[in-house]
């Protein structure tokens, strides 16, 4: 039972509670009319959101407005609108998730960070698929999520868009067993950098298996598979349920502030380069960080790159890794001259905070 059926549970004893929302299998919509039993205000509103999200999670898009529309006005509607936009993610409906988004007030942007990566996996929209199948599905997608982000503050609407495309790339490549660059080749100029990020998220989790440290040549080595110049990456396929990695909450240097990002799994991001060479190097950087056996010794020679924003990249990813075989406070020590005054930020602030012993996300 959930936090909030035990709360209504407590409150209700004369069975009212099981009616209106038990067991699980009971109809949305038969739950729903039940509410109405309940004997106080407070416990009909949770009620109705709670049947809210569950027409949500099955995609039944007028029942969840109705139930919604029956919760007053301010927080709890606010929170109906919430809950019912991160199921309706996960139950395939990206574009009316993010209508409700729309509406959920101070929760907006955590319900789009939800609703992005709840999407599940869909055939048409997997990399194993063609490109010339693949890359007019997903930018039908996008059409869809792009019309329903209006509704959003304008503040919000290149996040909330940049957000869906990553997940809906993330999904296409990420756990498949299937890193062929040639559908991220192909992605539209709009879709290119998320593109990237999800075939070398996959190439870097099939290049090497659970527990096999990628040498320090790792950059290069998948690089040379984007390129063609390896063959193309198969292997394994994951469940749904255990796609995910290593990500960390954002976290930008004054210098990184105004830069644009791209939104990554559970809610951090990286830097954007214009340069396709540089944004390469940053995305396969970020991918080597999503594996949990990667230590910082695989960032620190690349705080040294000619290209800036891999320099600050590397500082960040470098801080927040286990230490491997360096001596983090030593090394951190020396980065705080470092002649790139965004290197010698990250150096500084890490030390001053032992990032490197804070164990960054992993299952959701």
């Amino acid at each position: 039972m959930t936090p909030l059926l035990a709360l209504l549970a407590m409150a209700c004893g004369d069975g009212a509670l099981e009616r209106a929302m038990e067991p699980p299998q009971v109809p949305p919509a038969q739950a729903l009319d039940a509410c109405a039993e309940l004997d106080f205000d407070q416990m009909q509103v949770l009620c109705r959101i709670e049947a809210a999200s569950r027409a949500g999670a099955q995609g039944l898009t007028e029942l969840a407005d109705r139930a919604c529309s029956m919760v007053p006005e301010g927080t709890w509607t606010h929170e109906c609108h919430f809950r019912v936009g991160e199921e309706l993610a996960g139950s395939g409906h990206p574009a009316q998730a993010l209508e409700h988004c729309a509406r959920s007030g101070r929760f907006a942007r955590f319900c789009i960070t939800h609703s992005a990566w709840s999407m599940p996996l869909e055939p048409a929209l997997d990399a194993r698929q063609p490109p010339d199948q693949l890359i007019p599905a997903l930018d039908a997608a996008m059409v869809e999520i792009q019309a329903a982000a209006q509704g959003l503050d304008a503040t919000l609407q290149p996040e909330a868009i940049d957000s869906f495309r990553m997940g809906l790339w993330f999904n296409a490549y990420y756990g498949t067993g299937h890193a062929h660059p040639a559908a991220a080749r192909a992605a539209s100029r709009s879709q290119q950098p998320q593109a990237r990020s999800a075939y070398l998220l996959e190439a870097a989790r099939l290049l090497w298996s659970p527990g096999e440290v990628p040498a320090q040549g790792a950059v290069a080595q998948l690089l040379s598979h984007w390129s063609g110049e390896l063959p193309a990456l198969e292997g394994q396929p994951l469940p749904a349920g255990e796609r995910h990695g290593r990500y960390s909450v954002p976290m930008p240097a004054p210098c990184e502030r105004d830069l644009q990002p791209v939104p990554l799994y559970g809610g951090g991001r990286r830097i954007l380069s214009t340069d396709a060479d540089e944004d390469l190097i940053i995305a396969a950087l970020e991918a080597l960080f999503f594996r949990t056996d990667v230590t910082a010794q695989h960032f620190l020679p690349w705080v040294d790159d000619p290209h800036e924003k891999v320099r600050w990249t590397a500082a960040r990813l470098l801080r927040l890794s286990e230490p491997g075989e360096l001596d983090m406070a030593v090394t951190l020590t020396a980065l705080r001259d470092h002649t790139d005054s965004c290197v010698a930020w990250h150096a500084s602030d890490a030390l001053a905070h032992r990032t490197w012993e804070r164990k960054p996300g992993g299952a959701r």
